[in-house]
Order: C-alpha cells, then structure tokens, then sequence
C-alpha cells in the first residue's frame, strides 16, 4: 500500500496520501531496521517495542525491492532523506552475505539455511534498480547477473528454491519451511526477468 500511496500521491493526485505513504515507511524503517546488523527483522511487537524473528531473506527482499520503487520518487523529502542510505546499507550487508553461487539464504546471515530464490530475486530487482540510479556500482548489476544465472525452474515454468509461507518466529523455524510453487514466486520472478531484460523498474544493466 505504501508504495502505491507514493506513486499515485507523486503525480499531484494526493500529496497527504504522497506524505502519510512516506510516513508508513519511516514507520517500517524505525521499527524493523537493525542498524548493528544493517538488516530488517521480521516482525514488530509495538506493545513492547520490540524486533521479532531473524533476519528474513524475503522481507529484507521486499523492502530492498520497495525502496528501490520509491527513492526516485521522494529524493527530495526532508523525512525520506536517510531512506537511500538505508538501502545501500541493506544492499551491500545482502552482498556480502551472497553464496558462492550468487544467491541468498532463507536467513541472510545464517550461511547454514537453505538458499532461496525469492530473496535473492528481490535483492537482484533492487540491485539492477539501485544501479541504473546510480547509488548503487557496477558489482551490483553483475550480482543480478549472477543471481539469474543461478535460477533453476521446473517443467512448468516455476522457480524453484522458493521458500512457502513464512510466519515470524525463533530463528530455527525457518529451516523448515519447505520450497514450494506459488503466486508470489512467480510475481516476484517476472518483476525480476522483466528488470534484468530491461523491462521493468530496475532496467536492463
């Protein structure tokens, strides 16, 4: 919702739903961010205001790949003005965290959880979208690359390695959420191929 809050806002339509989608994703940031680790937790208990989960590669994905929708849309938002550091702190904590093969873990920084195509599509989205900005180099366009290379699909047409459903929790519960097929794999693998072919919002690189 955020993000369409600030598109539709950005083109004069709204500018207090422009401003209350900003809001909505200073809120995300201050709570979810770990500055120590340079990566979103899961979840949020506002009641004890507190972080929940671990560092989850999907929901790292989908903020990385969020921020890369709206930065060229808010860069001159006194409140939004840290969001681009935030996401090329996240991007290059993603990149140091990649596999050999180019792809992310279920758990970012858990090199023991499984690799998993949706995170790592995501992070390939916003690194194709960071680059073509220009806050983001070279390496990071070659890491989307890389990330393509290593996708793998079954005889249908679906990714694989895709993680199913997963609800915040302790940080074990996540090495046992099966791969599975699903709407939002391949939604997140056609925004992915459609960047990478130049198609989409992160351009071709």
């Amino acid at each position: 919702a955020g993000i369409f809050m600030i598109v539709y806002g950005s083109f004069g339509r709204d500018r207090e739903l422009f401003l209350e989608g900003i809001h909505q994703f200073s809120i995300h940031i201050k709570c979810l961010f770990d500055s120590d680790s340079e990566l979103f937790s899961h979840g949020y208990h506002c009641l004890e205001q507190k972080r929940l989960g671990a560092h989850w590669g999907r929901g790292n994905g989908w903020i990385a790949a969020a921020l890369a929708e709206i930065l060229p849309l808010i860069k001159e938002e006194d409140e939004a003005a840290d969001f681009a550091e935030v996401f090329v702190r996240v991007m290059e904590r993603a990149y140091h965290l990649r596999a050999e093969s180019g792809m992310l873990h279920t758990l970012l920084d858990a090199p023991d959880s499984y690799e998993e195509a949706t995170a790592s599509m995501l992070f390939g989205y916003a690194a194709l979208a960071g680059y073509r900005m220009g806050i983001l180099d070279g390496k990071f366009a070659k890491w989307a690359r890389q990330i393509a290379a290593s996708l793998r699909f079954y005889e249908n047409g679906a990714v694989q390695q895709a993680s199913g459903g997963t609800d915040c929790q302790d940080a074990p519960g996540y090495y046992n959420i099966p791969y599975t097929q699903s709407s939002y794999a391949d939604g997140i693998t056609l925004m992915f191929l459609s960047a990478l072919l130049g198609y989409g919002k992160g351009g071709a690189a």
